[in-house]
């Protein structure tokens, strides 16, 4: 995310779709809420916990995790989680800002991760991962984009900005 909101201040990238930060990183940058998302366990099809009936916060904070790096919009939501409960958040965790990795990861380990569903709804179809159904209050993220407070959209630009919008307004 830092590269990109370098990128997005210097002008080489227009806009960032994704997790917004609060407070907003910079003055100069306006961000526009498009949903509210929310994370989910995850795990590899087949894990010991995938058919389990319920799993509680103190068995899940003894677990092995893939965490996003700190200072992450998901990384305070998993953070909460657990204080929610007031647990500490799980030691045993590997860091990861990259989806690729998080997924390996958790296709060839025992661990879990606290992600979208969005985010792995293709691998769950596939049947190469799991998401537990069970809903984690506080872990709610808001989604949008994110640009330049002085950008001016090109015409395509601005297609398909309402196109993007209009396609999570139907949802």
């Amino acid at each position: 995310y830092e590269e990109q909101l370098s990128a997005l201040l210097q002008g080489k990238l227009d806009v960032i779709v994704g997790a917004l930060r609060s407070p907003s990183p910079d003055s100069a940058i306006v961000q526009r809420p498009m949903f509210t998302d929310e994370l989910s366990v995850v795990m590899k099809r087949g894990h010991r916990l995938d058919t389990a009936k319920e799993i509680t916060t103190q068995a899940l904070q003894q677990l092995e995790w893939v965490a996003p790096r700190k200072e992450t919009p998901a990384r305070e939501a998993f953070r909460g989680f657990f204080a929610r409960f007031q647990l500490e958040e799980p030691t045993k965790i590997i860091e990861s800002s990259s989806l690729i990795a998080t997924r390996a990861l958790l296709m060839s380990s025992e661990r879990l991760a606290l992600l979208s569903r969005r985010q792995v709804d293709i691998d769950v179809q596939y049947g190469l991962l799991s998401v537990r159904p069970q809903k984690l209050p506080g872990t709610e993220r808001q989604i949008g984009i994110s640009y330049r407070r002085k950008w001016q959209p090109t015409k395509i630009q601005q297609e398909f900005l309402s196109t993007l919008e209009q396609s999570f307004l139907t949802q």
